[in-house]
């Protein structure tokens, strides 16, 4: 299986921001800064203050951890993943990895990490002003206690008093300005990255941040202007609105004029009146574009231009070098100024893109990625040769792979721009279907594929299907078995993780199943298998799943024989008794291993059993009749019964000659070993049971009200044997495993003197449903002679 996936854009690269899993519960989410299109800061819900963190950006970081401060309750200092309470310390700020100077109220504090325990003792600091963190150096303000507070700047380790600040802190940007002694430091970068600082003369009062730029202005009524390669003094008082290092161009806002002023750094030039300072979106080729009092604007020779956005659902509006980049929800577009589709690209609706140079950076939860838009890129996915998986290759923008089907997917692994995922099917069969989902910072899309699935090879050395229509294999307490011999030869090294079952069915329907393992590449299993019914040929099938079963992978047919026991029964008369005799012979070509004759008289019983003989002979006197012979025979696992009542020609005609004649005393009939007397005429009922009734569940259950002891069998009207034993007076229950609500059943009972046999058969759906009609109506009636009766007593009391 090779597919292919077309992208009409490639992903130069992506990567991820790794996030401590606390931190991320507190819905941290990653956010373009306007300041830098570069650089990519945080934005925390609820009362959240990172205090430290990696610099993020499309370049490679910092290695520094996260610290952030839960403001709650009860206040938190968490490194990564671990927390420390900080009682009461409202406010706190760092001085390094490990260290902090936290406030509360009046009070200051230096707070060391050490290992799993904080140690905090007084300083002398009133309150925290701010910091500016970079990535080699964290500027911190403080005030000193008192009611003539004193600032000062903690600098790498020195203090240095100060008599004017200004600091500003936007989108993941510091910048701070402080003079101590007649000078004053600027430092102006991306937090915990890299930092402008320059030292002058004059004291800051006003620090603004623009579009990779910073101002401050000085006492002496000019600006300072300073950015990446840029150092400018002016006598303006003009606030910083961006800085474009690839033109080498600078535009400010006057805000006493209203005039949006571009520079060379030689020279000035008003190019448009705003009514407030804009807001900096980006360049393309020949225009600025900004954003002033809520409207998007172009700028091109000095000229006001509102471009044309058709969009309806806009998210955010940046630029490149190609024209304005929009960002729409579920698609990004690249236009003109007039409104013109220069490029347009699907995305999902979390991914966040704006333009970037000639490209457009992406944010998709917490990776990262340059998005080239006119290059092409292709993905292929294919199959693993030694074990189930797939691997993807093609582009290192892939973030995620997921597998959707009947499997386990075990383990994913990401080398370079092959992403593989080895995985475990739930069910083992030749194709699987599945759906294969290829995730990169603009879209997810689902693929349809069938992956081949090695499969175990099965050799069946021997399979046969053995079964006794009247008899039970005592194993299994069913009619029959399966015994085979199977040969199992995995491959690649995963197919004894599995669990299998032996399968037998005939026509269409599982008759006996069996579980088994394997361990290692090969094995020879010997499985013995109850069957629930017979059949001249059935279907071995094998199945391999976790789990639930599921289709087989592999099927061979077996031939079933039937063995049973064909009984010869022989009654001989001699001179006052009879002898009984029974031969069996082989069954199935098997010698009779125990056999056991049994004659129930009404008033006696004769009973002899063998070991390793096939014939037996009762000797029989004194035997009243009516009388019953069963016989049981065992051999190869098996047990038959067999009943049949004894039926003597000469003394039933005695007994009809004598019968009815309303004789005065009772007259014996005899032959050999039996008798009967005959007496008056009687019409007592002698029926063994009074009445009985059957519910039907996973098998069914009889219940029976016997009025006597008795014995009883339960047979199938086709002649299997379900179930035999005895009834005592009263009631009495039995369970029947195996009964199906569509076949009828015969019950027989016998107490030595009445033989009795019924039909048990199922009701008809037809029958079902009269009976409910039946008992509703007469719910009916009794409802509605109480609903009656009840309004007779309330007009009686009323």
């Amino acid at each position: 299986m090779i597919q292919r996936i077309r992208k009409s854009y490639k992903v130069e690269d992506a990567r991820r921001i790794e996030i401590p899993q606390l931190l991320a519960s507190y819905g941290l989410a990653l956010k373009p800064s306007k300041i830098n299109p570069e650089v990519v800061f945080e934005e925390v819900q609820g009362n959240i203050n990172t205090i430290m963190r990696p610099s993020i950006g499309i370049k490679t970081g910092s290695t520094k951890p996260w610290i952030f401060h839960v403001v709650s309750d009860i206040p938190k200092l968490c490194i990564d993943s671990t927390c420390y309470n900080l009682e009461n310390k409202s406010k706190i700020a760092p001085l390094s990895e490990n260290t902090f100077i936290a406030s509360s109220g009046k009070k200051g504090y230096l707070i060391e990490v050490l290992g799993e325990r904080l140690s905090v003792r007084n300083i002398d600091v009133g309150s925290i002003i701010g910091y500016a963190p970079f990535t080699d150096r964290i500027v911190l303000l403080i005030s000193s206690k008192g009611f003539r507070k004193r600032m000062a700047a903690i600098d790498q380790g020195y203090t240095y008093n100060i008599s004017s600040y200004c600091l500003e802190r936007v989108e993941g940007h510091s910048l701070i300005a402080y003079e101590s002694d007649g000078y004053t430091r600027i430092y102006f970068g991306a937090d915990f990255g890299g930092y402008s600082f320059y030292d002058i003369k004059g004291s800051p009062s006003l620090c603004s941040m623009g579009h990779r730029v910073a101002s401050i202005e000085v006492s002496r009524k000019s600006s300072i202007y300073v950015g990446k390669g840029l150092y400018l003094e002016t006598p303006l008082s003009s606030k910083a609105v961006a800085w474009i290092p690839e033109r080498r161009e600078l535009l400010l806002y006057d805000e006493k004029s209203r005039w949006l002023i571009e520079s060379d750094l030689k020279s000035f030039k008003p190019i448009a009146r705003l009514p407030e300072k804009p807001i900096y979106i980006g360049f393309t080729r020949d225009s600025h574009i900004v954003l002033a009092s809520g409207n998007i604007l172009a700028i091109k020779d000095s000229i006001l231009i509102r471009p044309e956005i058709r969009e309806h659902m806009v998210k955010d509006v940046s630029a490149c070098y190609k024209g304005i980049v929009i960002d729409a929800g579920s698609k990004i577009l690249v236009t003109s100024i007039d409104g013109k589709i220069l490029k347009e690209l699907k995305k999902r609706e979390d991914t966040n893109c704006w333009g970037f140079q000639d490209k457009l950076l992406c944010i998709s939860g917490y990776f990262i990625g340059v998005v080239d838009p006119d290059k092409e890129d292709e993905i292929f996915i294919g199959e693993l040769e030694q074990e189930p998986g797939i691997y993807v290759k093609g582009s290192k923008a892939i973030l995620d792979v997921s597998l959707i089907g009947p499997i386990e997917v075990q383990n994913h692994a990401k080398n370079g721009d092959i992403y593989i995922a080895k995985i475990m099917p739930k069910i083992l069969i030749n194709n699987i279907e599945v759906k294969i989902g290829v995730k990169d910072l603009l879209e997810d899309q689902v693929l349809d594929a069938k992956l081949n699935i090695p499969l175990p090879e099965i050799e069946v050395m021997k399979a046969e299907m053995i079964t006794a229509s009247s008899g039970i294999y005592t194993e299994c307490d069913t009619p029959g078995y399966v015994k085979a011999i199977i040969n199992v030869r995995g491959k690649g090294g995963f197919h004894d993780l599995y669990e299998y079952v032996a399968r037998i069915k005939a026509r269409g329907r599982v008759i006996g199943k069996k579980r088994f393992r394997y361990r290692g590449n090969t094995a020879s299993i010997e499985l013995n298998i109850c069957v629930d019914r017979g059949a001249e040929e059935a279907e071995l099938e094998i199945v391999g799943f976790r789990g639930l079963e599921g289709e087989a992978f592999y099927r061979s047919f077996i031939r079933g024989r039937s063995i049973d026991m064909i009984p010869e029964l022989e009654i001989i008369h001699r001179e006052g008794y009879s002898e009984l005799h029974l031969k069996i012979g082989t069954i199935g070509g098997l010698n009779v291993e125990r056999a056991t004759l049994r004659l129930s008289c009404l008033n006696t019983v004769f009973e002899k059993s063998v070991e390793g003989e096939d014939e037996i002979v009762l000797n029989i006197s004194g035997c009243e009749i009516p009388a019953r012979i069963s016989v049981a025979a065992e051999t190869g696992g098996f047990i038959w019964r067999f009943i049949t009542d004894v039926i003597l020609k000469e003394l039933e005609e005695c007994l009809n000659r004598h019968a009815g004649r309303g004789i005065l005393d009772r007259v014996r009939c005899s032959e050999g070993g039996f008798y009967k007397y005959v007496d008056d005429i009687s019409y007592e009922d002698r029926s063994p049971i009074w009445d009985f009734d059957i519910f039907y569940g996973r098998g069914c259950t009889l219940f029976l009200k016997a009025t006597k002891d008795a014995s009883y069998i339960v047979t199938s009207i086709m002649g299997g044997l379900y179930k035999y034993g005895y009834l005592r007076p009263g009631i009495n229950r039995i369970d029947l495993d195996r009964c199906n609500v569509d076949v009828s059943l015969r019950l027989c009972i016998y107490d030595g003197a009445a033989y009795r046999e019924y039909l048990i058969s199922p009701p008809s759906v037809e029958e079902l449903v009269r009976r409910a009609y039946v008992t509703s109506y007469k719910l009916y009636n009794v409802l509605e002679g109480i609903y009656n009766e009840y309004q007779e007593d309330l007009r009686d009391k009323g």
